[in-house]
């Protein structure tokens, strides 16, 4: 039997994937799935900006943020939290893991960086949303994104109710079957493996 072990990024690959189908979507995804080198330096900026903005919130790491957006961006959070957050579940050969930046007073946050801020709802299909079913049961009720454009901050809220976990859950079936599909390329025995234990996260 094979079991498969996901985490939001690749999942939310698979649904950029999903939008377009074409040969360099397709590659993309198996690059992400065996984890291969990113060698694009804008990208690489980009992602070293995103943790250095999250450090800079969570750990008051110095960095060339603005000491009022950081600030500002604090005093979001619950005044009681967590961070780094290990956040598991699993269904039926499935298992989703992950990390979720900050939980707290019922709410489950991840702080994120972009470079143009267009519209809300941006998030509303990110599977780290997934992080809020995990914690349903503690208590958790809505999930939130801290957004940085680099100008202001900006924010998202899904309340639980509004949430459709079950649209999450089958295209995470149709990405286990694209991965049995396309086993000769998959190369990272961590994603889908041929046992029927799934490992503790």
């Amino acid at each position: 039997m094979y079991t498969f072990h996901f985490y939001p990024t690749i999942l939310n690959e698979y649904t950029r994937y999903l939008r377009h189908q074409d040969t360099a979507s397709f590659q993309r995804l198996i690059d992400r799935i065996n984890r291969a080198p990113i060698y694009d330096k804008e990208l690489l900026q980009k992602m070293n900006k995103g943790v250095s903005f999250e450090d800079a919130v969570c750990k008051n790491i110095k960095t060339d943020f603005s000491p009022e957006i950081i600030k500002k961006a604090q005093e979001y959070l619950p005044r009681k939290s967590k961070r780094q957050v290990k956040v598991s579940f699993r269904r039926d050969n499935i298992h989703f893991y992950g990390y979720a930046d900050v939980v707290g007073d019922g709410r489950v946050i991840d702080i994120k960086t972009t470079g143009r801020y267009g519209k809300n709802n941006t998030h509303s299909e990110n599977f780290q949303n997934l992080y809020l079913y995990a914690l349903k049961d503690a208590g958790f009720k809505q999930m939130e994104y801290l957004i940085y454009d680099f100008e202001q901050l900006h924010t998202e809220i899904y309340p639980i109710e509004q949430l459709d976990f079950e649209a999450y859950f089958e295209k995470m079936e149709g990405f286990s079957t694209f991965l049995l599909k396309n086993l000769p390329f998959i190369t990272d025995k961590k994603i889908v493996r041929l046992d029927n234990i799934l490992p503790l996260f």
